[in-house]
């Protein structure tokens, strides 16, 4: 568990921090000044910012749950690592935009190993197919 923690702690920096700062590089001017007059801010700087509060916000509760399980002694490894693994395709997802949700579709992956495949889910996310 202590392992997903510092992974999270990491994400943390990544979700926070390098994803805004990526987007933000075109205002290093503004960034470094006085901040005097209001930004405006591209598509993607704004679902960063949006994605990081969102990260924040669901962030304590999950250190919270991670550090309880370590002191009672519960086995709750997996459902770290699918929150976190979740978590990190919801940033790619959410900043992305509309493609990548093809892609990372919550549909392909609860049933993306069926009968129809990934392809079938993928068109399904985009309302192409009914799934069954």
């Amino acid at each position: 568990m202590t392992q997903i923690i510092i992974a999270t702690l990491a994400l943390t920096l990544v979700h926070i921090w390098f994803v805004p700062a990526f987007f933000n590089r075109v205002h290093l001017k503004y960034l470094l000044g006085s901040r005097d007059e209001e930004l405006e801010l591209s598509v993607g700087a704004a679902r960063a910012g949006r994605a990081a509060t969102n990260f924040q916000e669901s962030l304590v509760p999950f250190l919270a749950m991670c550090l309880l399980a370590m002191i009672n002694g519960a086995d709750l490894l997996v459902l770290a690592q699918v929150w976190l693994g979740l978590r990190v395709v919801y940033l790619v997802c959410y900043v992305g935009g509309d493609q990548p949700r093809a892609f990372f579709c919550l549909d392909c992956v609860a049933c993306g190993a069926g009968s129809n495949g990934c392809a079938a889910s993928v068109a399904y996310c985009h309302g192409h197919l009914n799934h069954p």
